[in-house]
C-alpha cells in the first residue's frame, strides 16, 4: 500500500514523497481521526471527526465509545491492518486548556506480515486547532 503524501511535500528529486508499508498506514490513521463523516461522498460514514470530542466529559464511556468507532473505521476502511486493538487515554493532569488524548493502535499490516504498534496524540494547540502526533513502536 502506497500513498502520495497530501501536504505536497517534495523529496530530493523534486518530485512528490510517496510513502509506503506502515507511514502509509499511519497516514490513513490520521486521515480517518480528523476526517468527519460525510467528508467523502461515496463512502458518507467514513470518518471519525475526533476533533468533535474535544469538549467532552472524559469518562470510561467515552473511551470505550472511542475504541468501539476507531476499530470500525479501521476494519471498514484501512484493509492493510487486520485485527486491531485500539486503547484509549485521557492526560487528565493537563489544565483544561491543554488537554490531550492518546490513542494506541495494536495490529498486524498485511504488506509486511508484522505486528507494529502505533500510537498517537491528539492535542489542541494555542489557536485551539487540533494537532496530531503518530510514533511507531
Amino acid at each position: 500500500m502506497n500513498v502520495i503524501d497530501c501536504g505536497f511535500e517534495k523529496s530530493d528529486r523534486n518530485q512528490l514523497k510517496i510513502y509506503g508499508n506502515t507511514m502509509s498506514v499511519m497516514n490513513a490513521i490520521k486521515n480517518l481521526l480528523l476526517s468527519s463523516p460525510g467528508n467523502f461522498p461515496f463512502e458518507p460514514d467514513k470518518g471519525i471527526d475526533i476533533v468533535s470530542y474535544q469538549f467532552e466529559i472524559a469518562n470510561d464511556a467515552l473511551k470505550r465509545k472511542l475504541q468501539k468507532i476507531i476499530s470500525m473505521q479501521i476494519n471498514k476502511y484501512i484493509p492493510a491492518i487486520g485485527e486491531t486493538q485500539v486503547t484509549v487515554e485521557y492526560n487528565t493532569t493537563a489544565p483544561s486548556s491543554s488537554a490531550s488524548l492518546t490513542i494506541k493502535i495494536k495490529g498486524t499490516f498485511t504488506p509486511i506480515e508484522r505486528e507494529t504498534e502505533m500510537e498517537f496524540d491528539v492535542s489542541k494547540t494555542k489557536t485551539n486547532n487540533v494537532k496530531i502526533k503518530g510514533t511507531i513502536n
